[in-house]
């Protein structure tokens, strides 16, 4: 009998206790992520939650545009000019601005944020809280970011 209750606890503990992250994205992002064939993550934020998490995803097809136009708060490219400079300026993805096909998608979690979907206020403060996801329809590749400052 222990032999059996020290070979579940194993199982729970490798299967039943891991974080999703897939299933995190696609709350955040109000979609439902398909089966992907390889994914990077990283998560650098430190004690005040300062930092970014970053996710990449490949998938074999563009299952998971048809998720993408369904929703209403992803854009078409080319990337919004403020994006751009957020990207260029705040981030070391300079890979984000070599997309030339797809789909972006802010989020402004920022506690003083009106218009959480616009990115147009950015700018205005002195810390950032965003989530930004582009997908690559060209390369099938979603990534994710989150930054914190």
């Amino acid at each position: 009998m222990k032999k059996h209750s020290f070979i579940i606890f194993i199982c729970l503990l490798c299967c039943g206790c891991q974080p999703s992250y897939s299933k995190r994205i696609e709350k955040q992002l109000n979609i439902s992520i398909p089966h992907y064939d390889k994914m990077t993550y990283r998560d650098n934020r430190g004690w005040f939650n300062d930092g970014e998490i970053y996710c990449e995803m490949s998938f074999l097809n563009n299952d998971i545009e048809e998720e993408i136009k369904q929703t209403n708060h992803w854009h078409d490219f080319p990337l919004n000019q403020d994006l751009q400079t957020f990207l260029k300026d705040y981030t070391n993805h300079f890979e984000f601005l070599q997309i030339k096909q797809g789909y972006w998608y802010f989020y402004d979690r920022h506690d003083l944020a009106i218009e959480h979907y616009n990115i147009k206020n950015l700018f205005t403060r002195s810390s950032y809280n965003v989530t930004i996801a582009l997908y690559d329809t060209l390369e099938h590749k979603l990534y994710y970011l989150v930054v914190n400052t």
